[in-house]
């Protein structure tokens, strides 16, 4: 996401993502590792040259990298989902392309603890929950989200 100047803060450390079933490269650098479902992991993805070199990389586009980072909100933050979704609607991004995607991806399922008697709530219900709000325009006047109504 700060590739794409969604965020203000410079990650402390690279989240990369690898297939799921592809083994995890060993490192000493400031990466952490995601396996993504084999299926979707392509995703929003493009390849884009390493300036100084003759290799490219990986990147997700702002639309793949928003639902991650709402998906992945307890590595991540919750603020820094957010924070990109607010930019990228700033900038003029259509939330339906960010439902379009995000349906296609796998729901995390928030941990609970051994022998809770809460309910399993998947995460991917928030995401696409709030992702089909913002696509019906229910945004107050001052730009935030209205709450949920559940």
């Amino acid at each position: 996401m700060a590739f794409h100047d969604l965020i203000d803060t410079i990650p402390a450390i690279l989240d990369t993502a690898i297939p799921r079933g592809h083994r995890t490269p060993v490192t000493t650098g400031a990466i952490t590792w995601h396996h993504f479902d084999r299926d979707t992991f392509a995703l929003g993805r493009t390849e884009i040259e390493i300036p100084g070199t003759d290799q490219l990389i990986g990147l997700y586009s702002a639309e793949r990298s928003i639902p991650d980072s709402l998906r992945m909100r307890g590595h991540m933050g919750f603020e820094t989902g957010q924070d990109a979704l607010k930019e990228w609607l700033r900038r003029g991004g259509k939330p339906v392309h960010l439902i379009e995607l995000a349906t296609r991806l796998p729901r995390a399922k928030a941990a609970t603890p051994t022998g809770s008697s809460c309910a399993r709530v998947t995460r991917g219900e928030n995401v696409h929950r709030a992702l089909s709000r913002l696509a019906r325009q229910d945004i107050r006047p001052n730009g935030r989200p209205a709450p949920f109504a559940d």
